[in-house]
């Protein structure tokens, strides 16, 4: 409350004080806060997350496989047929003073009704529990798998955010150089128009000198609005509101490895495709010994259970049968032959993934390393030639106002400052970028 209350008189003294803008400090952000509220409430992390959920539960499902399997079928209906049998005669035997029971062939038939039919049947895999198995290690990979391409999309959405960091804090940087480019630019307006007055300058270089200070204030511009587009996507990627302000306050970080060969060594270790491709290959190695047990009957303690209602005397009401059934198919066509095959021809195939995932780690990380350096070179020469350039302008306009250079030679060092200027912030950006990319090469962890 009291907070709202100073909040009130801050904005009344600024009323009656006749100041119109009020610019409220807007918070902080880090670039490892950042990190932080991606991977908490980027809209493609929690994607993946819930793919980990599905798969844990898929691998419950494998595991309940294990556990015997009671099933229940209830039919009921009208009986369609007029079902009877035929009890030959003294089939039941014969007696001295009765003579044969039944004395003639006899047919009993069960009327046509509502009937109904009940079977339950306990069973208990035997056999099958080696296959099972298996297919829970195979569900287990996945659950890695699974972990794995999380980690492949935290980093890349993270590798997103620091890049788009880095770019807009280059570009916050070159504000207050955009804003001297414009100062400058109005200062040799300036000294056009007075020595256009004064007859030592032509009208063509007043004219290319106001030329040169729109271009400057429509620079500035757009860079504001670049740097406005750099915010809302920074936003997006952490699940903010679009309209959020930050101030972007965190330095290039500094590299962790010392040489190319440890980056590479880094990479083969963390980047989450080789990984994903190494599970890959072992449920490659399940499937052919899963492929195998396909030869072995399927065997199950089984206890079954049938139900008969409304049948009459003429069967039994109910009866039950314990014991092992066997299911095999000792004659399949080659079908197995075949499908063992294809398991093969599929490791085959992850080998080769895996082979190609690691050679490509490692290009990656050796053209994420020499880019690196390249930025790095050409962020110490843009800087170098800016600093050169600022103090090339000003000895021509210090020249100049001694009447000893014309406004030409300004114009020209005006020009080569302003394009080192351009390419010192472009340059700041692409170290941003690359140490980014470098980063997500070597599966560096967010």
């Amino acid at each position: 409350m009291n907070t709202v209350v100073n909040r009130k008189m801050i904005l009344y003294v600024y009323y009656i004080t006749g100041l119109s803008s009020i610019t409220w400090a807007q918070p902080t952000l880090s670039l490892e806060e950042a990190t932080t509220r991606v991977l908490a409430q980027n809209r493609q992390v929690l994607q993946a997350r819930a793919t980990v959920q599905i798969r844990k539960e898929e691998a419950a499902i494998a595991r309940s496989r294990r556990w015997p399997v009671l099933s229940t079928a209830v039919q009921a209906g009208p009986i369609l047929n007029q079902a009877s049998a035929t009890f030959p005669k003294g089939s039941f035997g014969e007696f001295g003073s009765s003579g044969p029971i039944p004395d003639r062939d006899t047919r009993i038939g069960i009327p046509r009704r509502i009937g109904g039919l009940s079977t339950s049947q306990f069973s208990l895999p035997l056999t099958r529990q080696l296959r099972i198995g298996l297919g829970i290690r195979s569900a287990d990979l996945e659950i890695g798998r699974a972990d794995e391409q999380v980690q492949a999309t935290e980093q890349q959405v993270v590798a997103q955010v620091r890049v788009i960091y880095f770019q807009t804090v280059a570009l916050e940087a070159a504000r207050a150089a955009a804003a001297s480019q414009v100062r400058v630019a109005e200062e040799v307006v300036r000294l056009a128009r007075k020595g256009v007055a004064e007859e030592t300058s032509l009208p063509a270089e007043r004219a290319e000198a106001e030329s040169r200070l729109s271009r400057a204030r429509a620079d500035a511009a757009n860079l504001e609005k670049d740097i406005q587009d750099g915010h809302e996507q920074l936003n997006v990627l952490m699940g903010e509101p679009i309209e959020k302000h930050f101030q972007l306050a965190s330095p290039l970080p500094s590299l962790e490895v010392r040489n190319l060969e440890d980056a590479r060594a880094r990479a083969a270790s963390n980047r989450p495709e080789i990984r994903e491709a190494r599970l890959r290959l072992q449920q490659a190695d399940l499937a052919i010994r899963s492929g195998r047990l396909e030869w072995i009957p399927d065997i199950s303690l089984t206890l079954t259970h049938f139900g008969f209602l409304n049948f009459g005397n003429l069967a039994p009401n109910q009866f039950a049968i314990a014991g092992l059934s066997l299911t095999w198919e000792p004659w399949d066509w080659g079908r197995k032959n075949r499908a063992a095959q294809v398991a093969r021809q599929r490791r085959e195939q992850a080998r080769l993934a895996l082979a190609q995932a690691e050679a490509q780690a490692g290009l990656e990380v050796g053209r994420a390393w020499r880019e690196w350096e390249k930025a790095q070179r050409d962020l110490d020469a843009a800087r170098r030639e800016a600093a050169s350039g600022a103090e090339s302008l000003r000895v021509a306009r210090q020249r100049y106002e001694q009447q000893t250079a014309l406004l030409r030679t300004v114009l020209e060092a005006q020009a080569a400052w302003e394009s080192a200027g351009q390419r010192e912030a472009r340059a700041a950006a692409a170290v941003g970028a690359a140490w980014s990319d470098l980063q997500l090469a070597m599966g560096a962890q967010p």
